[in-house]
């Protein structure tokens, strides 16, 4: 039926991608309600906001060691049975967060939920790309991803009030509901992808050189992470601002939802418009749109109109979300999608360190209004970067 609505408006995108974005949006709930609340959890250990950042930064590391150390396990299993098990998994420990009360045991549940989250991540985005016939790969992009955004939109708000009124561990208990709800849609729904790879790369350093070495693998790392660093100002600095500039808490939730609608409305858009533009417009087009508004929001010096401006400007990186992964799986073999689709994520880790550190720093020189002008340099190189990928796929 869903197939059959495709084929007469072009709206809706086969029965296996379906299931995949209501699998991904009941993990989008679980993950956004978990970071409404996770910094305030780890620091009701170590009441220490210092090292609080600093047990983030350590999560951050176990996360991109995690994608590379895992290549010979995502390689090897049926792609299907292994998110399946991740799911599980992730049941599991949201339970035991529920549960746990001491800080030695959160910090090792704090690493093996990081390690199990970079198996899902990176078996997901491989079975939506042998979902995806040839041509369709950047429309389903954007259809999960408009999912996935609407599950960020809501997930803080719940996340928030079940904190509130219950307390932050009953927020993982809602964490697990939701992550058993979308195992049971997957099992149910028999989405099945035997895709292996007999022959495994087990060596995590000629993993991390051979995956840097190619040009289009690097293009497509520094494309996707020059979008996700565009997150670091608003969901770090942003909030901050808002705070600082004399605005309630409540205009922090305001401006996040608002920033979100753009995504969920125009995502699934621009990624059917890749398919007949190419994605040098596409990432050329966001990247200055996100660029212009940035320096605007510099020029404002008007917390409401810069809150507006950068509204205005999720609609470049709406356009750039989906669009950057699917550029990777269309340059990239079966074999080389099995081996670096997980490395390949850790430009968002990468990229938003990188972001957070030299914001950071900026600000002990500089008013805020200048982080402005630092993001909209971001873009500008970016722009800079695809308007001279004139050969790109």
């Amino acid at each position: 039926m869903v197939l059959q609505f495709r084929k007469n408006t072009g709206l809706f995108v086969s029965r296996s991608i379906f299931v995949l974005a209501f699998v991904n949006l009941f993990s989008a709930l679980a993950i956004a309600s978990i970071s409404s609340i996770w910094a305030i959890y780890i620091n009701s250990f170590v009441n220490n906001t210092g090292i609080t950042g600093l047990i983030s930064a350590g999560l951050t590391l176990v996360s991109f060691v995690s994608y590379f150390f895992f290549i010979p396990l995502v390689q090897k299993s049926r792609k299907s049975a292994l998110f399946v098990y991740s799911l599980i998994l992730l049941c599991i420990t949201y339970l035991l967060f529920f549960f746990n009360r001491n800080f030695i045991i959160f910090l090792v549940l704090a690493c093996v939920i990081t390690a199990i989250y970079t198996i899902r991540v990176s078996v997901f985005g491989i079975i939506v790309r042998d979902k995806s016939k040839r041509g369709e790969l950047s429309e389903n992009e954007g259809f999960i991803y408009t999912f996935l955004n609407l599950g960020w939109v809501i997930g803080p708000f719940v996340g928030g009030y079940i904190a509130s009124f219950l307390g932050n561990n009953y927020v993982f208990l809602f964490a697990f509901l939701l992550c058993f709800a979308g195992l049971m849609t997957f099992i149910f729904s028999k989405v099945n992808d035997s895709n292996r790879t007999i022959k495994t790369d087990g060596d995590f350093f000629r993993n991390f050189f051979e995956f840097f070495r190619d040009r289009q693998r690097m293009s497509a790392y520094l494309f996707r992470g020059g979008t996700f660093i565009w997150w670091t100002l608003i969901y770090i600095f942003m909030p901050l601002y808002i705070i600082e500039s004399g605005l309630g808490g409540i205009w922090v939730g305001y401006f996040l939802f608002a920033v979100a609608v753009p995504l969920i409305v125009s995502e699934y858009i621009f990624s059917k418009m890749a398919k007949h533009y190419g994605y040098r417009k596409i990432f050329m087009t966001g990247f200055f749109i996100a660029f212009v508004f940035a320096i605007a929001a510099f020029f404002s010096r008007d917390i409401y109109v810069d809150m507006l401006l950068l509204i205005f400007a999720a609609f470049g990186i709406a356009m750039l979300e989906p669009t950057t992964e699917a550029y990777f799986l269309e340059v990239s073999s079966r074999k080389d999608i099995n081996r670096f689709y997980g490395p390949f994520n850790t430009s968002v880790d990468v990229m938003q360190f990188i972001g957070k550190v030299l914001a950071a720093l900026m600000l002990f020189f500089f008013a805020f209004e200048y982080l402005f002008l630092l993001f909209a340099f971001f873009m500008l190189v970016m722009f800079v970067f695809a308007y001279r990928h004139k050969n790109m796929k």
